[in-house]
């Protein structure tokens, strides 16, 4: 359900009603009205039924229900996150893995809650085509935490019609958006006032409960003296027959917590009294937990008891196994044991942590600690819980954590600088993060602590790669490989090691080594079974096999890291293959497949927050873009490539960003612009020796040389990148490197030199070259080699390779516009709504058919072809009236409710607009209907004179109205307007087809009136018509078969003879 997060199912469970507990039927229709709304709020004291009120409701509505038991553990962020996510999981099977995946990878608030409201949102419109609710009870817990507030907020703002949130709590939610929600009438609620009993409530109350009948006087007193406070009621009637007045008025005011301890508590026996006192530290319990916590004892036996006794419990869980006293008496439990014995509660409280922590429920334990005053317990369970919080991608709350401790102790631990560093680094503060590595790492040293140390070095190291510092990084990873891998834990360190080391060559430009090292990562990562670590090994192998040119074995492993990345919901890594999915495909001539990758790596990289994986994604966009020709959108997609880079202060981004826009201005043919951009990659890159880096740069300048007449200066160039290039096994881009460069030896005069650099690149399409990849860029440069082409002959090289691309070359234009249209860069047009109603009733939105998968029921379908034709607005009860006349009141607002939302699911809110009680189809889109195509046809041809223009009009008409008016439905309503277009047609075809006649075409007149005949075969007019065609064709016996065919149509359809002015036609015809 939860993927990573631990979720206890007390908490998500809609509680049991209690026995004692009255429906209440005004409270709940009041309710069931409000709930069209999108928030409604359940404000009141504590003790005024509002749990009871919403599970009541929950227990007989027919809408679904999500519940979430809030309390004060649920102020961390992340846990509210997860178990909201939970919460409608449980309800909702099928919905969960996406917003858990973009939980785990929730790397910050500031960065990422949007992207991970917009995907829960978009989650639920996927997952849950019905209206539902979720309710958030004792809100008031939450409500002062700023990022669930936020997040509640917004999501009160995005979420779908369908969706309905409930609120209980204490008191009026401080949420940012509310005044906007009642403005616009979306919120509803209830305040003590109304949720206080009434007089008759009271009276049923009590006969329910207690037996006993109370007179008008009595109620009347009892609802004043406790002002309809349920608890004071129920406390009131504790005591064995009629609900004491007395005791009832004690209970509303102040003093309630001496009677608690004189009506409820000090009547039980010892034994009782402690388990009491005890297990309301616990919050809720089973026998289990009590033998954990408590020592093994008889527990069920007093669960039982205090059960059976019904002090102030109630049963929750899936099971009803569980068991949570009623907040009133729990903190009065609680203070009781706090002021008895302050010293056994702490104990209980600790034990109860450990516990916690055993279970890997490190929030209860963190809050337990915290509220005993544990400071360095605290710290310590930080240090232990930081890994496992890393792996589970809790981010934030790891981060909250730190915060929350003293700075000088954390100054004092060297795990906890370093856990700091990691929640930095995935925020992509990769430079702050170093110099807490760098403290953590002496501090290991000096402590011989090399467990520690080995894991704060591979952390280091891994932040000096993304900040292009390779060689720090790959001293770091060497380091850790010298310490003994003597456990579990360092080997999966020493498989970290030997990937950071194989990336940090790959960058470097030695690829063969890089994959020597990535390939004993992986190995050693799948002994250790390092699940979540697997496919990120995968994905850097799937880098260096193709960087040596083994393109097949490249996608199958990126494949395999795919198919892993998804299982798993490891959104950032999912966003990292679809790019280099997209690459690879790209590198293939697989336009479409390689956008297909690089959107859905945006989608998960958005989703999950990490930027750098949206920046890397736009990055290889660019690339593409430049490649088909579409300048405008790789300059799009660069700058934003390089803003997130500055940022970020991501070396590598920027440098690669800048190359880009050099080379687009070089295109352009602003040459000095290129120059200045040329001269900024440099010194960004003038620190770090990279084969690869330099080699981009060196090519990039001698293309520079070569559009500005300097062929000499190019080959220099030229040769310097071929030289990084070869020196790290760079297999496409040493192709790339040696077409430039046989062009401007070309441009130089040397052709031998040219020829040798063709020969060479011959020998690397052997060694896997991408032909696709090459052939592109041997189209840049084919007019600069032409002369050597010619020398060539048939067995050229060149020639090869443009004949492998002139197939792209020959459908760029049509591929750019196309490829425009399907990534995210740019923006997408508005779907166009194409509606056919002849025939089968059939929806297209945005050229895809709604299938029966969307429409969810046939109801809904035939609701938006009610409402499509229906000329005024109609209310809810007309729509209810003609659909489900003969349903219950409840069962009818639930499905038109249903109906209403998978509608506008299916087409677009927008379809349908609500207005003043009313609704009706949005005549103002951007639609067509074939209905109204053919009532236009119709009338256009009535204001014609022009009789070819009259058969255009009538035989589209005709085109369309191939079938009868959704003849796959079958409404009351159908019929009607099915008739109604019929007798519309039959005078125009009979129009058509004299036309047809006048104009001597006489097969298309009869073929014309067989079409009339077809649809209402007691047409005589189009018999008769018939007739006189085929008269003129001088052919009698079709004359007298159509003759023959009209009388018995009409004596065995009809009971009818033949009127007679067919008959003396006829005879006529015939004489």
């Amino acid at each position: 359900m939860n993927g990573a997060f631990p979720v206890s199912a007390t908490k998500i469970t809609v509680p049991a009603l209690r026995p004692e507990m009255l429906h209440r039927a005004r409270l709940l229709d009041l309710l069931d009205a409000l709930l069209d709304k999108r928030l409604v709020l359940v404000t009141a004291p504590a003790g005024y039924g509002k749990t009871s009120l919403l599970v009541d409701m929950a227990r007989s509505s027919a809408l679904p229900f999500c519940w979430l038991a809030l309390d004060a553990l649920d102020r961390e962020p992340q846990r509210f996150l997860s178990y909201f996510i939970a919460s409608i999981a449980h309800r909702f099977p099928k919905f969960g893995n996406q917003s858990n995946a973009a939980l785990r990878h929730l790397a910050s608030f500031e960065d990422g809650a949007e992207n991970l409201i917009v995907t829960l949102v978009n989650e639920i419109y996927e997952r849950i085509d019905e209206h539902f609710v979720i309710v958030l009870d004792d809100y008031q817990f939450v409500d002062n935490v700023p990022e669930i507030r936020g997040f509640v907020s917004r999501f009160l703002q995005l979420a779908g019609e369908n969706c309905h949130v409930a609120l209980s709590s204490r008191r009026l939610p401080a949420l940012a958006d509310l005044p906007a929600l009642v403005a616009r009438q979306q919120v509803g609620g209830f305040d003590p006032e109304e949720l206080a009993f009434r007089p008759e409530e009271i009276r049923r109350l009590c006969q329910k409960n207690y037996g006993v009948e109370l007179g008008d006087e009595e109620v009347d007193a009892l609802a004043h003296r406790t002002e309809g406070w349920i608890t004071g009621l129920l406390l009131a009637g504790t005591a064995p027959g009629a609900p004491d007045l007395t005791r009832a008025a004690r209970a509303s005011g102040v003093d309630l917590d001496a009677y608690f301890d004189q009506q409820v508590f000090a009547p039980q026996p010892p034994a009782v009294q402690e388990f009491l006192l005890q297990t309301s530290l616990l919050e809720e319990f089973d026998a289990a937990l009590c033998d954990a916590v408590l020592g093994v004892g008889e527990w069920q036996s007093m669960l039982d008891t205090v059960r059976r006794g019904n002090l102030f419990v109630l049963s929750v869980g899936p099971d009803n196994k569980w068991l949570r006293y009623h907040q009133l008496f729990r903190d009065f439990l609680q203070a009781r044991v706090e002021a008895r014995s302050p010293q056994t509660a702490q104990a209980i409280l600790s034990r109860l942590a450990g516990v916690s922590e055993e279970n890997g429920d490190w929030e209860r334990a963190f809050h337990i600690y915290r509220q005993n005053g544990e400071t360095e317990s605290l710290a310590g369970l930080v240090e232990r819980a930081g890994t496992p919080l890393i792996q589970e991608g809790k981010f934030i709350t790891l981060g909250n954590w730190l915060e929350s401790l003293p700075e000088a102790l954390i100054s004092q631990r060297p795990g906890l600088l370093s856990l700091r560093g990691v929640t930095l680094l995935v925020r992509g503060k990769a430079g702050q993060s170093l110099p807490l590595f760098d403290e953590a790492v002496s501090a290991f040293r000096i402590r011989s602590d090399t467990p520690g140390l080995a894991l704060a070095l591979v952390r280091r190291a891994a932040a000096q790669r993304l900040l292009g510092d390779y060689a720090a990084s790959l001293s770091d990873a060497e380091e850790t490989l010298q310490i003994p891998a003597d456990s579990d834990e360092m080997l999966a360190n020493h498989a970290e090691a030997m990937r950071l080391k194989g990336c940090g060559l790959l960058r470097l430009g030695q690829p063969f080594q890089a994959l020597d090292w990535l390939e004993r990562s992986l190995s050693l990562y799948r002994r250790v079974d390092a699940a979540r670590s697997i496919p990120i090994a995968l994905s850097d192998l799937g880098m260096a096999l193709r960087a040596v040119g083994q393109t097949s074995a490249a996608c199958e492993t990126y494949e395999k890291a795919h198919i892993l990345c998804k299982e798993q919901g490891h959104l950032p890594m999912q966003a990292g293959l679809g790019n280099s999915l997209g690459v690879l495909y790209h590198s293939l001539g697989e336009y479409e497949t390689a956008v297909q990758y690089f959107e859905e790596g945006l989608k998960s990289a958005r989703r999950s927050g990490y930027l750098r994986n949206e920046a890397l994604i736009l990055a290889s966009l660019g690339d593409l873009y430049i490649e088909i020709g579409d300048h405008e959108a790789s300059a799009q997609a660069f700058e934003k490539v390089e803003t997130f880079a500055r940022q970020y202060n991501d070396h590598f981004l920027l440098y690669y960003a800048l190359l880009a826009r050099a080379g687009l201005a070089r295109l352009a043919g602003t040459f000095d612009r290129a120059r200045t951009l040329l001269e900024d990659a440099r010194a960004e890159a003038s620190s770090r020796a990279s084969n690869y880096e330099q080699g981009l740069y060196e090519l990039e300048h001698g293309r520079l040389d070569l559009a500005t007449g300097d062929p000499a200066g190019a080959v220099s160039r030229l040769q310097a990148a071929l030289a990084h290039f070869e020196t790290g096994g760079l297999v496409l881009e040493t192709g790339w490197t040696r077409l430039w460069l046989a062009a401007a030896c070309a441009a130089s005069g040397d052709r031998d030199a040219a020829r040798a650099c063709l020969d060479a690149v011959e020998e690397l399409i052997t060694r896997g070259a991408s032909l696709h990849s090459l052939g592109m860029t041997a189209h840049q440069v084919r007019e600069r080699l032409e002369a050597v082409e010619a020398e060539a002959g048939q067995r050229s090289v060149l020639k090869r390779l443009l004949e492998a691309a002139a197939p792209t070359q020959a459908r760029l234009p049509r591929l750019r516009k196309h490829l425009r249209r399907m990534t995210s860069a740019v923006p997408l047009p508005s779907p166009r709504l194409v509606i056919r109603a002849f025939g089968r009733g059939q929806v297209r939105v945005g050229g895809q058919v709604v299938t029966n998968e969307r429409w969810k029921t046939r109801s809904v379908r035939e609701l938006f072809f009610f409402l499509l034709n229906t000329p005024d607005a109609v209310t809810k009860e007309q729509i209810c009236a003609q659909f489900w006349p003969d349903e219950s009141p409840a069962r009818v607002r639930q499905r038109f409710k249903n109906d209403l939302y998978r509608l506008r699911s299916a087409l677009g809110a927008e379809a349908i607009l609500f207005d003043g009680e009313r609704y009706r189809f949005n005549a103002g889109m951007d639609y067509e209907y074939d209905v109204e195509v053919f009532e236009d046809c119709l009338r256009r041809v009535g204001r014609s004179a022009d009789n070819a223009e009259k058969i255009r009009l009538v035989a589209e008409a005709a085109e369309l109205a191939r079938g009868p008016f959704l003849e796959d439905m079958d409404g009351e309503w159908i019929e009607p307007e099915r008739e109604r277009l019929r007798q519309a047609l039959l005078p125009a075809l009979l129009a058509l087809a004299g036309l047809h006649l006048q104009r001597g075409d006489k097969d298309s007149a009869i073929k014309t009136c067989q079409r009339a005949l077809a649809i209402d075969p007691y047409l005589e007019e189009a018999h008769r018509l018939a007739m006189r065609v085929y008269a003129r064709q001088g052919d009698q016996a079709a004359v007298s078969r159509q003759y023959q065919a009209c009388r018995h149509a009409m004596e065995m359809g009809l009971g009818m003879s033949l009127s007679a002015e067919t008959e003396a036609l006829y005879r006529e015809l015939t004489s």
